[in-house]
């Protein structure tokens, strides 16, 4: 498909604490084969060399700028919708790289498919030094993601990196939530469940980084955080099924490496869900065996 026109695509990037891979995550924006690009990059509140780091990149490419003290990746998000001239948005996290031509096949997919409002896939798994540590194959081919399948993780979703997002949609539902932590979380459930479409297009679209700074935090403030983003749901049928399943999720876990966090979820647990997986994760927690 040949665009006659190039709709306005506005990339968001919130920074956060990222000095050792901002620099390839922002060239990836502007290396990408698409014409119309905005590039919005906030920073907030790094205390590394980010800034720094930025600000020479947005004189050399000039981009948007802004950095100012924390308050959070939903009111950062929301502060660059504000701002944001494009048809169509596109978050990339700080860390993470956009794979060549994610960009062009998104807006010819969506140009095609004006009922979608959101598109999607898949990604390369890189280490903090960028090789590639896993190389998941993406579902095959295109597949629409309802809300059922994400509410109860009944099917793949997207990488919220990956996504490509409708402006008008982003408007219409008043951006993100920002007393929510799961953004993205929070986000796809309330695109799906307002009845808006969103797919998957079956292919790896960015490079996700795992390292230090995002694989391990507090058992308990992200259960805490899932369940404040599954509230809004408590009349749907599957909540319940939902609920049970997370929490004895995160308890196992927590049993493995924080285990007062998991004391605090054991009390969570319903009834019904107990089995001897939850039985040993309680002789972990109390006795660290």
């Amino acid at each position: 498909m040949v665009l006659m026109q190039s709709p306005l695509v506005t990339v968001i990037i919130a920074s956060y604490q990222h000095c050792d891979f901002v620099i390839e995550s922002i060239q990836s924006v502007i290396d990408q084969d698409y014409p119309n690009i905005e590039l919005i990059v906030i920073d907030d509140g790094s205390t590394d060399d980010s800034v720094e780091i930025i600000q020479q990149l947005a004189a050399q490419y000039s981009f948007t700028f802004r950095y100012r003290e924390n308050r959070g990746l939903a009111e950062t998000l929301n502060e660059a919708l504000a701002m944001a001239g494009g048809k169509y948005i596109c978050q990339l996290g700080s860390d993470d790289v956009m794979l060549p031509g994610k960009t062009r096949r998104q807006v010819e997919f969506m140009e095609r498919e004006p009922g979608i409002a959101v598109s999607g896939g898949n990604a390369e798994m890189i280490d903090g030094k960028g090789r590639i540590i896993a190389n998941r194959k993406p579902p095959p081919g295109y597949r629409e993601i309802s809300f059922e399948n994400l509410f109860a993780e009944t099917g793949p979703g997207i990488f919220a990196s990956s996504a490509m997002i409708r402006k008008s949609v982003l408007d219409e539902l008043g951006g993100w939530n920002a007393d929510i932590q799961l953004e993205d979380m929070y986000m796809w459930f309330k695109v799906t469940s307002r009845g808006y479409r969103m797919v998957g297009l079956g292919e790896n679209l960015i490079k996700y980084r795992i390292h230090g700074d995002n694989t391990y935090k507090k058992a308990w403030k992200m259960y805490s955080a899932l369940l404040k983003t599954i509230e809004d749901y408590k009349s749907h049928p599957l909540y319940q099924q939902v609920y049970a399943k997370h929490t004895k999720s995160y308890f196992i876990r927590a049993s493995k490496t924080d285990r007062e966090s998991a004391k605090k979820i054991l009390s969570n647990i319903p009834l019904s869900s107990w089995d001897l997986k939850i039985t040993r994760a309680v002789v972990r927690t109390y006795l660290g065996i």
